[in-house]
């Protein structure tokens, strides 16, 4: 049901603009959120380090990915995607409520 992985350090986890309705919580690591700008750009949004979530809006809300997500280091992540936070709600709804 959830999976963990592990990202190289500069490994990108998620592309702004694309479809990815997986959820992932930061074990370990550093992670940087950016956007492109105009002119392509680098825009550095967050840092992120252990227990962020990431993606959460596009696991609840169904939309495209708002920025893109790289590996300031060797990461550890857990990841759950929708279909299996379904089963997971449909079993334990409190768990569910509590996740997202």
């Amino acid at each position: 049901v959830v999976s963990q992985w592990f990202l190289c350090h500069k490994q990108i986890l998620c592309r702004q603009g694309s479809i990815n309705s997986t959820l992932y919580v930061l074990q370990e690591g550093v992670l940087t959120s950016f956007v492109m700008d105009s002119n392509n750009k680098r825009v550095r949004l967050h840092k992120m380090t252990r227990g962020a979530f990431i993606n959460d809006e596009c696991l609840i809300l169904d939309l495209p990915v708002a920025f893109s997500v790289v590996a300031n280091q060797r990461c550890v992540l857990w990841a759950i995607d929708r279909a299996h936070m379904k089963k997971m709600e449909a079993h334990d709804p409190h768990l569910v409520s509590w996740c997202g």
